[in-house]
């Protein structure tokens, strides 16, 4: 793997979304009732460093557009453990499609 010193410089394309991993959705939101979730399949949290500028679509019309990104640099979101390329263990790139949701609650101290 290309070591990633600063994944906030990547620039994505399309639809996609750079994300630095926090940690797993058991271990950051325990006390939480929001989600429930298999001790086999635990989803990944990690913030958006990196949004790309969306998909491009045809309207009816055969007019393209891009279709609107829904999360921004500086989110939380969830997403499978499985999903996107790994730039290396802390990083990934996502699919828009691939990102389960945006977490708007507190994370406990990540420091």
């Amino acid at each position: 793997m290309l070591p990633v010193e600063n994944a906030r410089d990547l620039k994505p394309t399309d639809d996609n979304v750079v994300i630095e991993k926090i940690g797993t959705w058991p271990d950051l939101g325990r006390e939480s009732e929001l989600i429930i979730v298999s001790e086999k399949a635990p989803i990944e949290v990690g913030e958006v460093l990196a949004v790309g500028p969306g998909r491009f679509y045809f309207g009816f019309d055969q007019t393209p557009f891009r279709s609107p990104m829904d999360v921004e640099v500086g989110n939380v979101v969830m997403f499978g453990r499985y999903a996107g390329a790994r730039l290396d263990d802390d990083h990934v790139i996502l699919k828009h499609g691939e990102i389960i949701g945006i977490y708007d609650g507190e994370l406990p101290n990540r420091g």
